[in-house]
Order: C-alpha cells, then structure tokens, then sequence
C-alpha cells in the first residue's frame, strides 16, 4: 500500500462500497452547454455599468468574498440551463453549478484576481 489511491480502494472494498471517480475530463457537451449559458448570462449582466460599494478597510479576503457574492448573484439571475446553488460549510467548493434539466452538479469556484498566469498551478482548481 504506497498511495492514497490504493488506500482509499481497499477501504472502500472493506466497507462494501465501489470507488467513485472524482476527477475526470469534462464531456465537451458539457463545456460547450456551459460556456454558451454562462456568456449569454454574463453579456446580459451589464457589469461595466454596476457599482459595488465597499469600505477602504475591506481586507482583500473580504473584498473578493463580495465580488464573488455580487457576481454570483447576478449571473446566476440570468442563467437559463443552470443555477449557482451554495455549498455549505468551509472549504472547497463555495458554490455548486447545477444543470436545471437533470440535477447535474459541478463544482463551482469564483477566483477574484487582476490578471490570470495561465502557467500559475496554483490556480488551477
């Protein structure tokens, strides 16, 4: 027994349970079904035009806690295929993404940050 994997197998055998995938490539119908709701959403937001108040002593955690609130909230509103559902309790995911048609979940992460380094591991959830 030399890894997780291997671990977590065997109990799950002893328990009497199957092993569940939980990471996979995502089914390219599902990319292309999300990107068109979450573009058509976000071009109906009008976010150049909306204003979020905050104090100059909101710490940066905080700040990007409403951003992702704020944008949530309004992205959600005009989603057609999906909805944002919260997750509940600490950690990962905040939110989950779920498919109205048949109750498919995804994890759902909003990252506030100015710029992206798409070489940056870190960021990649």
């Amino acid at each position: 027994m030399n890894d997780l994997q291997t671990f977590f197998s065997l109990l799950l055998n002893w328990e009497g349970r199957a092993p569940a995938q939980l990471v996979a490539t995502w089914d390219a119908l599902d990319v292309t079904e999300l990107d068109r709701d979450f573009r058509q959403a976000v071009g109906l937001c009008g976010f150049r035009a909306s204003t979020l108040n905050l104090a100059t002593t909101t710490s940066n955690q905080a700040v990007g806690n409403r951003m992702e609130a704020f944008l949530a909230q309004q992205i959600n509103a005009r989603l057609q295929g999906f909805r944002i559902d919260p997750c509940l309790g600490q950690g990962y995911p905040d939110s989950r993404l779920v498919r109205v048609r048949d109750n498919q979940a995804f994890s759902l992460e909003f990252k506030a940050t100015q710029g992206f380094d798409s070489a940056d591991n870190n960021r990649m959830v």
